[in-house]
């Protein structure tokens, strides 16, 4: 596989799946960068990720909802 073919696939995956070809980018950046830089690459690649599977919403209400949990598995101390 040359070059050109990875990017018409590339180019096609974004047409059908916008937030997967995103998240793939990210993550590639990521890679190629070092230190606290990729981690924030990896962050927003993750973010893509729930975003194409809908799973937004979920995960920040799961987040909102972490301080309770944490509240009540120590008993409230």
């Amino acid at each position: 596989m040359d070059v050109n073919d990875a990017i018409n696939q590339l180019q096609s995956l974004a047409g059908s799946h916008p937030y997967i070809a995103l998240a793939l980018i990210l993550f590639l950046i990521g890679a190629l960068v070092r230190g606290k830089v990729a981690l924030i690459f990896y962050a927003l690649g993750g973010l893509a990720l729930l975003k194409s599977f809908g799973l937004v919403d979920t995960f920040f209400s799961f987040l909102k909802e972490v301080p309770s949990l944490i509240e009540s598995a120590l008993g409230g101390v």
